[in-house]
């Protein structure tokens, strides 16, 4: 009797967790805020700033910005495609707390 109230404790505790990770894959907007690169040295950082489903990324040198381009973007489970002049780029995306991977780049936000 014991190992069948065992069992039903076991497989309850897998169904809830499985249940609360269905929330993080739900996450469509990553949140308003400025990130830096994680691993960032000043002579290249990469910085974001997103507002509801729009990025903008911009690269500095030396503290110099070399670029700056604006994303639109969409997440879908563990992949985030960012369009920019029409051009969808579809890489690998995770969230956890503070940071958010793009690609091979981790943010934190500030």
């Amino acid at each position: 009797m014991h190992v069948v109230i065992f069992m039903m404790i076991a497989l309850f505790s897998v169904a809830s967790m499985s249940c609360s990770s269905d929330d993080d894959e739900n996450d469509t907007l990553i949140p308003a805020g400025t990130y830096v690169e994680e691993n960032g040295h000043e002579s290249e950082l990469f910085t974001i700033t997103v507002k509801g489903n729009t990025i903008h990324w911009v690269c500095t040198v030396y503290g110099v910005v070399e670029s700056e381009i604006d994303y639109v973007y969409v997440i879908k489970g563990n992949q985030i495609t960012a369009t920019y002049n029409g051009i969808p780029e579809t890489v690998y995306y995770k969230r956890d707390g503070k940071r958010v991977t793009i690609g091979e780049i981790t943010y934190i936000k500030q």
